[in-house]
């Protein structure tokens, strides 16, 4: 922890803390949004190579395949 802060004016001593804070919380901040025309928050999405799916958030797992044609998933 850090040492007090402490200042004398006119014999008369005041103590503060130091108390460390982020940059954000001191000067706020914006977070850009993409969203559609009815002002919804758009999602991240990806196609396939072909163009013909689309993998949204989520919808993606890792897994192999088995001897004998049975898959495992993680």
């Amino acid at each position: 922890m850090a040492k007090p802060l402490i200042l004398r004016i006119n014999e008369e001593d005041s103590i503060f803390q130091i108390k460390k804070i982020e940059r954000k919380k001191l000067y706020g901040y914006r977070k850009r949004l993409a969203v559609d025309e009815n002002n919804e928050e758009c999602k991240r999405a990806s196609l396939t190579e072909d163009g013909q799916v689309l993998i949204k958030s989520g919808m993606t797992s890792q897994g192999w395949f088995i001897d004998g044609g049975g898959t495992n998933r993680i």
